[in-house]
Parts: C-alpha cells; structure tokens; sequence
C-alpha cells in the first residue's frame, strides 16, 4: 500500500501547510506526491515528489497523465488523498487497520474513510463497517479513499478532469464492486481547504473546533 498526494500547478502552495499537518497527524509516512512541477519551497524528507511531466501538455485533464503511471504501479493498493485535504485529528490506526485487513480478506476495490450519510441499503458486516450498496451513487468519490488499483484504472480514463472523474453520480453503480466504508465515525479527519478553487465556506465552521496552532495554519490558505 502507498499513500498518495493529487496536486497540480496551482495548488504547490498548499504542501508546506498539507504535508505539516499529515506529519502531526500521521506520522511514519513516506507519502508519493504526483503532480507537474516540482514546488519551490523544500518538503520534510518523507515526501517524494513525482513529476508526471509539463501541465501544458495535460490540460485541463486530470486523469490522461495518471494512466501510465498506475500502469506501472508496483502495489497493488494506493490511499488518495487530494492536496487540499488538510488532516485535523489522529488517524485512527486500529480502526485503519481493521477496514485495510477487511479489505484484503474480501478482495474488495475500495475504502471510504468518510462517512456519507443518507438511506442506503448497505450491508453491514460488524459494528460500524458496512459494504455499499451497489445503487449508491457517488461509488467513484476522490473523498479520502484506499483504491485497489485496476478499480481506480477501471474509471481513470483519458480526458477526464478531478470533477468529471468524481461527480459522475452514476459511474460505479451495479459494478460489483465490493467499496467498504464506516457509518458511523470518520476513520481519517481532514479540513478540505478548497471547493472549486475558492476557500470552501461549508468547512468554516471546523475552525472554532481546532487548537490554535492548527487553526492558524489552516487560516494562511483561506483568508
């Protein structure tokens, strides 16, 4: 399994407050970092930054430039996690833990670490671990998600933007794919810094919740 970091140009400013955040909250990480160029400011040395080439030569598509590399994947397992999504507690390893053995027991495609509430008929497996029910809608979400990588290959077709490849509400329904998430507790927190390039307002109201070392750096990217 590896962790992966989604950013591009234009959001190279927000690793430093990203990566010191994932630090604090998840340490012991040798997160990857895919984007185009690579960021100005120095990253902590367990972030290996991977170049996927010029921008130009990509946009405004998202998943063109990703193909070849999950092509060549050595794992069979990735976490996704977007560059705007600030982590704000500790992960929850044992629970992490217990969802990723599940995972690999059942030979499932996916892990929602969010919960998505609304009335579903999903499955539930114990306690709070439930398997989606195959009508849900939004199966493909870029939420904080571990991906088994010819399931994420399956949908990362070419010419597709972060939003196309996400709000397709249909894509993934009936696929058969087995996608395990909790419903009752988020296993990993986050603050999503931005909604379509824009301060994301509807996360404001976590500010008032958080200690005053992460509130501030949180503020520098939303004011």
């Amino acid at each position: 399994m590896k962790i992966i970091v989604f950013t591009s140009n234009s959001y190279l400013y927000l690793l430093p407050g990203f990566c010191e955040l994932f630090n604090k909250y998840w340490p012991n990480q040798e997160p990857y970092i895919l984007g185009y160029d690579f960021p100005k400011e120095l990253l902590p040395q367990n972030f290996s930054f991977i170049s996927l080439g010029k921008q130009e030569e990509f946009n405004p598509y998202w998943t063109t430039a990703l193909i070849p590399y999950f092509r060549d994947f050595p794992y069979k397992y990735f976490l996704a996690i977007m560059d705007d999504c600030f982590l704000i507690k500790k992960v929850n390893l044992n629970k992490f833990n217990l969802f990723f053995d599940k995972m690999k027991e059942l030979d499932a495609d996916k892990i929602v670490f969010s919960v998505h509430t609304g009335k579903f008929n999903d499955i539930r497996i114990k306690d709070d671990m439930i398997i989606w029910e195959q009508n849900r809608i939004y199966r493909t979400t870029l939420q904080i998600s571990m991906w088994k990588v010819d399931y994420f290959l399956k949908y990362c077709k070419p010419n597709l933007t972060p939003q196309d490849f996400e709000l397709n509400e249909n894509q993934g329904k009936n696929d058969g794919a087995i996608i395990l998430s909790s419903d009752n507790d988020d296993i990993i927190y986050k603050y999503e810094i931005l909604r379509r390039g824009k301060p994301d307002k509807s996360q404001f109201h976590l500010l008032s919740s958080l200690n005053i070392e992460d509130r501030k750096i949180i503020e520098r990217y939303i004011k």
